[in-house]
């Protein structure tokens, strides 16, 4: 099932239905996969398709909207996907 759903996420992305954003946080875990082909891929699926990068100085104005996120996960995925597009906004 997670697969799947990478699988479709990422033709999403590939269809410009979604528009991909990166940031040091996904630096960051796409650096600690301990496959080689793995991360090569990850890194050029990322760098051919992101369309923004949110960097360590827009921490601060992460943070709040992070927790605010995580104290609402029981209304899904939904509102994680809309704050995520407010702050790229910002």
């Amino acid at each position: 099932m997670e697969a799947e759903s990478k699988l479709h996420i990422q033709t999403l992305i590939k269809d410009e239905k979604l528009e991909l954003i990166g940031s040091y946080t996904l630096d960051y875990e796409v650096s600690r996969n301990p496959f080689e082909m793995r991360k090569q891929s990850i890194t050029h699926f990322v760098q051919s398709h992101m369309k923004g990068y949110v960097g360590p100085e827009r921490a601060d104005t992460i943070k709040p909207i992070a927790d605010e996120i995580k104290k609402k996960r029981h209304q899904g995925k939904r509102c994680l996907s809309r704050r995520i597009c407010d702050l790229c906004k910002v």
